[in-house]
């Protein structure tokens, strides 16, 4: 669980830092309005011109929230007013520890299930800082799509998987002769790649990191 103090806003500063590099490697919308004198002359839009609205309005958000992490709600995040009161925690101290700690953890299952309600309705900002079943992405998760993400640069600068594997750190051997299968060599680093390819298209469909065909 992440504390609502600095290292919160640390996690945050790199959960959208990470979000706007991948975006930033998709290729741009590049066709052509499709209706220059209508789009140019009234509200409306043709396809591509939307397509244009959305990566601008999508890059502006994410760089914003890249450089100011704590703008993603009006308020500082320990105000009053984001504190949404539950279930009141109770129990009676004359049952064993067991009994407490069994009690607690229906209350707390309870709350938690008055909170998804809550969140069907309307817009909890901090969701894309969780993963799919409502938990923070630990920081492990976050070394993971920093290497997909040098991964990736060194594929697209030429370099050979091979190399990449090399560069990385993730070849080893106990036998400094020992000559690894090429398969060996190749398969992570693969994955980290196709990892990153599909990063880059959920921060582009607004869903990263989760996957936009799973939706």
């Amino acid at each position: 669980m992440i504390a609502l103090n600095s290292e919160f806003l640390e996690y945050k500063s790199e959960f959208y830092r990470l979000r706007y590099e991948f975006f930033k490697l998709a290729p741009e919308p590049d066709g052509p309005c499709l209706a220059p004198e209508l789009c140019s002359k009234s509200q409306y839009m043709c396809e591509n011109c939307k397509l244009w609205a959305e990566w601008e309005v999508k890059d502006a958000c994410y760089k914003r929230l890249m450089e100011n992490p704590d703008n993603d709600t009006s308020l500082p995040v320990d105000s009053e007013e984001n504190i949404i009161r539950l279930n009141h925690i109770e129990f009676n101290r004359a049952h064993t520890i067991q009994d407490i700690e069994a009690a607690i953890k229906h209350q707390c299952n309870l709350a938690l299930q008055q909170a998804r309600k809550i969140n069907s309705g309307t817009l909890i900002l901090r969701d894309p800082l969780r993963n799919a079943v409502g938990k923070y992405h630990s920081k492990d998760r976050f070394a993971y799509w920093r290497r997909c993400l040098k991964v990736y640069l060194l594929r697209m600068q030429g370099q050979g998987w091979e190399a990449i594997g090399c560069d990385i750190g993730k070849i080893s051997s106990k036998k400094a002769d020992k000559v690894l299968p090429k398969g060996t060599v190749t398969r992570d680093v693969r994955d980290d790649f196709a990892e990153a390819v599909r990063l880059i298209t959920s921060a582009v469909y607004g869903s990263f990191p989760e996957d936009p065909a799973k939706e």
